[in-house]
């Protein structure tokens, strides 16, 4: 999931940059909520994890798409 979601931050060279992340998941159960966890904790580490919420939803725009993520970085100018 997180492979795909760096290349859209354009101004943020890296994950360490974000400090908020608010992922969205269609029929949130603990496979997915597993799942997304996983994914997750392959690109932050427990000391440089980002503050982030997950939550579950019926159905994102795209009726194809089961997770949405929203980030937050910071990146000094």
């Amino acid at each position: 999931i997180f492979k795909h979601f760096l290349p859209f931050i354009i101004s943020a060279p890296a994950f360490s940059d974000l400090i908020k992340i608010n992922t969205y998941v269609v029929d949130l159960d603990s496979t997915r909520s597993k799942a997304v966890q996983a994914a997750k904790a392959k690109y932050f580490s427990q000391e440089h994890q980002p503050a982030s919420t997950m939550v579950g939803v019926s159905a994102l725009v795209m009726k194809a798409l089961l997770v949405e993520i929203e980030a937050t970085a910071v990146v000094e100018a």
